[in-house]
């Protein structure tokens, strides 16, 4: 089960927007999105793949300025590592609706956000935005400092998956009893919301390190996702047997994937990332 990993606000309303001119090998546009029950139809922030490289991470915001003060806002954060064999909603160069796609965003296609645009509402002007963007080859384009995040975040990603190797090497002892894998289920979901109470860090003033614990975070609290029934008969067998190809899968995309390697180099993670008040060390 392949579950797409965005941490996305709720939007306000708004009156107007505009979209920040970026010398890039991407920039953002804007789409028809949702219809709301009163018939306003929003609009949605995308983003375009100018480049010939395929863009595998990225997180955009849109907020909304009344001057010089920001009102209110929104963000979201997309990641091809989360999401290996996933399929999204892409729209081509000439605005087709492309499905069953690959993660990364191909060159010449629209990434779908998911940031909502009310355009009818409230006195304030809207700007969307995408800082930087991780290419599939190691290479990034835009705000070196956000592209620092990013790979914070991924960073925290990757230590979750590979701290969750290790502990469902240790339960899995999976025999041809089913009360086997039922006990370590059992396990597995004390473990993960243990992780989920201590994942909770206090970080204002060190942005790397509050991406990386959000990284660690979106990994345990999918998992803790993971661990719930999906229909109203599937066996406690079933759902860990899920949850271990959940974190195979992961762990063979950070394996495989380049970018996340490259840019470890770039962008090395402090080593005092584990002190951050509030937060705990991987196993």
């Amino acid at each position: 089960m392949c579950m797409r990993f965005k941490f996305l606000c709720l939007i306000m309303i708004c009156t107007s927007l505009s979209v920040l001119a970026q010398d890039r090998g991407y920039h953002v546009a804007m789409t028809d999105g949702p219809k709301m029950p009163n018939g306003t139809v929003l609009k949605q922030v995308i983003l375009v793949n100018d480049s010939q490289k395929f863009i595998e991470a990225y997180d955009a915001q849109v907020n909304c300025w009344n001057g010089d003060v920001r009102k209110t806002g929104t963000v979201t954060s997309f990641d091809a590592l989360l999401n290996p064999g996933a399929t999204y909603s892409r729209l081509s160069a000439d605005g087709t609706l492309l499905v069953n796609h690959g993660a990364a965003v191909a060159p010449g296609e629209r990434s779908v956000t998911g940031l909502p645009v009310n355009l009818q509402s409230s006195e304030c002007e809207w700007k969307a935005e995408v800082d930087t963007v991780i290419y599939t080859d190691g290479s990034y384009d835009g705000d070196k400092e956000a592209a620092r995040s990013i790979e914070a975040r991924r960073d925290g990603i990757m230590a979750s998956v590979k701290d969750w190797v290790i502990m469902l090497n240790q339960v899995d002892t999976l025999g041809p009893e089913i009360s086997t894998a039922t006990q370590n289920l059992l396990t597995i979901k004390a473990e993960v919301q243990g992780r989920l109470d201590k994942d909770v860090v206090s970080c204002k003033d060190q942005p790397s390190a509050c991406k990386y614990w959000m990284g660690r975070y979106g990994i345990d609290y999918s998992l803790s996702q993971q661990t719930r029934p999906v229909m109203a008969n599937e066996t406690p067998d079933h759902i860990y047997q899920r949850v271990t190809q959940f974190i195979v899968r992961l762990d063979k995309k950070i394996q495989d994937d380049t970018a996340l390697k490259i840019l470890d180099g770039v962008f090395p993670l402090s080593p005092t990332i584990n002190s951050v008040p509030g937060s705990h060390s991987p196993n």
